[in-house]
């Protein structure tokens, strides 16, 4: 996956992930990398079986190729908040909703919760 951020909301976005497989054990390059001030952090380095990662979704990070000689590869959980809008909603409040979702965001104003941000 290329190197990105999740949104450009200047607040904190909680990202979590947890490795199923594993570098070194797995896969021999590739994954999860962060980027702070410029470095490249490396993730696949740091975990070990049953670590949790979290981190900001909004620092620039990405997958780098992964190589493996097993047939397994890289395999990661990232578990994220979801949310829905009830599905009762007559159709057409459902647009509506969406409808001023995208014009408050258009016009920098705050909107309600929704997706799978963990802004804090």
């Amino acid at each position: 996956m290329f190197e990105h951020s999740d949104t450009n909301n200047p607040k904190v976005l909680m990202n979590c992930m947890f490795n199923i497989t594993f570098k070194g054990t797995h896969f021999e390059e590739g994954g999860l990398f962060i980027r702070i001030n410029e470095k490249k952090i490396d993730i696949e380095d740091l975990i070990k079986p049953g670590s949790v990662m979290f981190y900001n979704g909004n620092l620039k990070h990405g997958i780098d190729r992964v190589s493996s000689k097993s047939e397994i590869g890289r395999i990661a959980g990232y578990p994220s908040r979801q949310f829905f809008h009830n599905s009762d909603y007559p159709i057409y409040l459902k647009f509506f909703n969406q409808a001023n979702i995208s014009i408050r965001k258009r016009l920098g104003l705050s909107t309600p919760a929704q997706g799978n941000s963990s802004l804090v």
